[in-house]
């Protein structure tokens, strides 16, 4: 990274082809370049003054707000049919004021129902508010008057009405107008009317001036332009959002559920993040013009704030935790930013590559944009209407604090868990980055960049998913994040500088400045080492545990695959024998033992074994005891001399709180005989064609005595077999399984199965057993070792 390459080269290339893209293409593509501010909040109220003088009102007193606002069904009117930049900057600012100032004045003291008192606020007394909206050039477009609901006015009649309504058309406008209709509006103390005169088209969009009065006194003067609505696809949209937020949000419980019992979850690790949420939104409210409503205040000052804190602290929790087990090395360089050891070559490497992959996609969205918009219409309208941050005390806070949250949001979300997510389940990752990109396509709603059409919608935002979630794949998280953060932080820089003021350009200047300083650190910081210690000492204390899992897991699987091996990998042929057998342990390795020793074609050894406990020291003492048993069984064939040994041995080696409950037997088919002696065994199941029976012959479980005892307890008996017998050994995790009202499947029922299956072959009878005992215990969680041999003569 120290010194420049081929990728190096093609970074900076498409960087600098991106913001060329970004500069030339931005104004002809959104409305919101051609809002101007060349006249400022303090001008625009002096001409309200102004304007509202003329009415024969006077400001008095009284509270006054200015507020920006926009009007969206004429700025997609605009937007859609006009595209020469001079022409959309001038409809605008004159006859087509989609962007306009409202300033309303706030009558401070209750109003009287006199209709001839005047108030030392300078309005009459039954004059509730007065407001006035200008266009950007400061030109009255509307003036309107709320009255208090209970207000006396002296009535006129209609004739009356529509003669002071054209009087006051032929002062403001001229006599270029066309009488439309009357409306009549009866209330409890006064009746009010509505003229409506069409003054023709402007732009070929019908435009009509409405007077309403109250009463005799004039109410409101507005321009209104016909056919002019909001996009009507909002509920629809959002309603596939709430689908989206549903299944995302049983998704996290789930997960948080199952790592915080496991303990694989930091919320200390999370709660800055949760901290910067909680301000993020809390200075979104506070930068806003507030009115003085106390349910709102405290919605926006303690819910609001405090419950956005609270679930980014679960989600980044749950994300965080969800990717170490997919993917620990996506979060390295993230790991060290979020404990502030920022100067280092990864943390630099993954910023610089941010910095520099968000303004490419800034600049591709605008060509996209721009080939589409050749051929359709692309509404821009949502994007260009919000214009809150416009209004607020800090147009520069408040935009950055919206930022940072749907930088949190969006790639918590979307690209760490979900991406994690469907790790659990999809091998390639081309499988996951594609089905991630489906649910970045759905989270799309109203107020994001595009409005419509729903393709091109859909295809953007796929297009999206796709790009950041592949960034995640082949650098890490905090490139992905950086990414996303420096693309909302281009868009927003760009606005700024259009809109010609200096207050705006500042802001502008300072998101430039983040960029600037951003990339001047990650340089600093691609120069500098990082030692293994410092490695170490950065990786976080509950990716310690995952990682202490992760290996312990690994361990596990091996020791797994070392335990089957011990297992006979076949069955031996053994004329006229069947053998079916099953081995199932609780955990990963367990406790339970089988094996087959091979005499000669007619002689064959049979072992079946369970250690007490379960689980790794388990499967460490099996494995051990095979080693006995293969051992002795090379000089020894008596099975009661077998197990003696045995005993003796693992009295020895092996520490007094584990023991063996162990059969060992021969069959001798010269003989047609089975000998065995049962070391504390669950007893033997034997069938023959007269009966189904239990045989338990006397003996102790290995390692309980040192010797004598067990060799005067231990029994060895024969069986004298003929075709058709069977014969189960099994150890006590069949017989003991459980129902989830803690009932046990028990020995009878075992031996109830054999009896009535007695038709069946020994492969058959096992697997009966088995359906058995699962649809017994259906969905309790197995407790122990469960392993089972059948043998059948033939």
């Amino acid at each position: 990274m120290k010194n420049i390459n081929s990728k190096t080269i093609a970074y900076l290339l498409f960087t600098v082809i991106a913001v060329s893209l970004l500069v030339s293409w931005y104004p002809l593509l959104f409305p919101s370049a051609h809002l101007s501010f060349k006249l400022n909040r303090d001008q625009i109220e002096q001409l309200a003054e102004q304007s509202l003088a003329e009415w024969g009102y006077s400001p008095g007193e009284n509270e006054i707000v200015t507020e920006l606002r926009v009007r969206k069904g004429l700025l997609r009117y605009i937007s859609k049919y006009f595209t020469d930049y001079d022409s959309v900057e001038y409809y605008m600012s004159h006859n087509l004021p989609a962007y306009y100032w409202s300033i309303m004045w706030t009558a401070n003291d209750n109003a009287s129902v006199d209709s001839n008192a005047i108030l030392n606020t300078g309005f009459p007394g039954w004059v509730k508010r007065v407001g006035l909206n200008l266009n950007q050039s400061g030109e009255e477009i509307s003036f309107w008057i709320e009255a208090y609901e209970d207000s006396i006015l002296a009535s006129t009649s209609q004739e009356t009405a529509k003669s002071i309504a054209d009087s006051l058309i032929l002062v403001k406008y001229g006599s270029h107008t066309e009488f439309l209709r009357i409306k009549q509006q009866t209330r409890d103390t006064r009746t009010d009317y509505s003229v409506i005169y069409s003054i023709g088209e402007i732009a070929k969009l019908p435009v009509n001036i409405e007077i309403d009065l109250i009463g005799d006194q004039v109410g409101r003067y507005e321009y209104v332009y016909e056919n002019i609505a909001d996009d009507g696809s909002f509920m629809n949209r959002m309603f596939s959002v709430l689908l989206l937020f549903l299944a995302i949000s049983g998704a996290f419980i789930y997960i948080f559920i199952k790592k915080l019992r496991d303990d694989e979850l930091s919320l200390k690790s999370a709660l800055p993040l949760g901290i910067l949420m909680f301000v993020s939104v809390l200075s979104e409210f506070l930068l806003q013009p507030q009115t003085i409503d106390t349910g709102r205040m405290v919605g926006g000052l303690i819910l609001g704030p405090l419950f956005s804190g609270f679930i980014c602290v679960i989600v980044v929790s749950c994300a965080d935790a969800i990717t170490r087990d997919a993917w620990n090395g996506k979060m390295f360089s993230f790991d060290l930013a979020a404990n502030r050891k920022l100067f280092n070559p990864f943390t630099g490497s993954s910023v610089l590559r941010g910095i520099a992959l968000g303004i490419i996609f800034a600049g591709f969205s605008i060509l996209l944009f721009k080939i589409t918009r050749s051929f359709t219409f692309i509404d821009f309208v949502p994007y260009s209407s919000d214009i809150r941050d416009l209004n607020s005390h800090s147009p520069f806070l408040f935009r950055i604090s919206k930022i940072i949250t749907e930088t949190l949001w969006i790639q918590f979300v979307f690209v760490l868990f979900l991406s994690s997510f469907f790790a659990r389940f999809l091998a390639k990752k081309r499988w996951i980055v594609l089905i991630v990109a489906i649910f970045w396509a759905l989270r799309s709603n109203p107020n994001d960049i595009v409005a419509s059409p729903t393709w091109f919608i859909a295809l953007f935002y796929y297009i999206s998913g796709l790009y950041f979630v592949i960034i995640f794949m082949k650098y890490d998280f905090l490139t992905s994040l950086t990414t996303f953060f420096v693309y909302l932080l281009t868009f927003e820089a760009l606005r700024m500088f259009h809109f010609e003021h200096m207050a705006f350009v500042l802001s502008g200047s300072v998101f430039l400045l983040i960029l600037f300083i951003m990339a001047t650190s990650s340089l600093i910081g691609i120069r500098n080492d990082l030692s293994k210690d410092d490695l170490v000492q950065y990786t976080p204390k509950h990716v310690k545990r995952i990682l202490d899992r992760e290996r312990l897991k690994r361990e596990l699987e091996i020791a797994k695959r070392v335990q089957l091996n011990f297992l006979p990998r076949s069955h031996p042929h053994i004329k006229n024998l069947e053998i079916a057998s099953i081995c199932y342990p609780a955990e990963e390795v367990g406790g339970d033992y089988y094996d087959f020793i091979e005499y000669n074609d007619n002689k064959l050894g049979i072992v079946i074994g369970d250690v007490s406990g379960k689980g790794i020291s388990a499967a460490f003492y099996m494995t051990l005891t095979k080693g006995f048993i293969r051992s002795l069984t090379r000089t020894l064939y008596s099975p009661k001399k077998v197990l003696t040994e045995i005993n003796s041995l693992f009295y020895e080696n092996v520490e007094r709180s584990h023991f063996i409950s162990m059969i060992y037997g021969v069959f001798d088919l010269d003989k047609y005989t089975f000998s065995f002696a049962r070391a504390g065994h669950n007893p033997l199941i034997f069938k023959s064609n007269y009966e189904t029976r239990t045989i338990c012959p006397p003996g102790l479980a290995l390692g309980l005595d040192k010797g004598p005892v067990f060799e005067k307890i231990i029994a060895e008996e024969t069986i004298t077999l003929s075709k058709g017998d069977v014969l189960v050994l099994y150890t006590d995790g069949f017989s003991e399984a459980m129902d989830k009202d803690h009932h046990e499947f028990s020995e009878s029922m075992l031996e109830e199965i054999v009896q009535t299956n007695h038709d069946a072959t020994a492969k058959e009878l096992l697997d009966f057993i088995n359906v058995k005992v699962k649809a017994f215990t259906k969905s309790t969680p197995q407790h122990d070792d469960m392993t089972m041999l059948v043998f059948k003569l033939t």
